[in-house]
């Protein structure tokens, strides 16, 4: 794996869908990954704070308690490095529609050097690729292989590498 900072200087070039605009991914660097790892903790919390509403409040400090334990489990460096701790938790909220467009829109800065403003909000970026899941899905793989070099994201179901016909020969 290269040194921090050749893997920030090298974007990648990408066109968006909608008007042929050329834009450039840029890996995220620790800042970015603050900022997304937050809004991944904040989806945890507030789930569980929407589910105790009617609890009583002992019922409902048990589950805000284990809400915050899962939340602070949240670690993208740990679950992207090749030898990381792959996080369903990280993972599941990575790999969501929402999680992917974040990753994009942390990704599509003004320069490799500017601080994490984004240069599209969500429903810009959204409708500029179309709402192109495939599309999405492709770009998002972009970021992670510029920002964690050989990190295993298999979108694809881990069984679809197996012998659909294997079942049959051990009968």
């Amino acid at each position: 794996m290269g040194n921090l900072a050749s893997i920030a200087a090298s974007p990648r070039n990408v066109t968006i869908v909608k008007d042929g605009t050329e834009e450039l991914l840029y890996p995220l660097r620790f800042m970015e990954l603050g900022i997304l790892e937050q809004w991944m903790r904040s989806r945890v919390v507030k789930a569980a704070a929407d589910a105790i509403s009617g609890m009583e409040r002992r019922d409902a400090t048990i589950v805000m308690r284990a809400a915050s334990y899962v939340a602070a489990q949240v670690n993208v460096m740990n679950a992207l490095l090749p030898e990381g701790d792959l996080s369903l938790e990280t993972m599941a909220h990575l790999r969501s529609f929402e999680g992917m467009l974040r990753v994009l829109q942390l990704s599509l800065r003004e320069s490799a050097a500017k601080v994490a403003k984004p240069k599209y909000t969500l429903p810009q970026l959204d409708e500029m690729l179309n709402n192109d899941t495939v599309k999405i899905q492709e770009l998002f793989l972009n970021v992670i292989e510029l920002s964690f070099p050989g990190a295993d994201i298999n979108t694809e179901d881990k069984d679809a590498d197996s012998d659909p016909n294997e079942d049959e020969t051990k009968e």
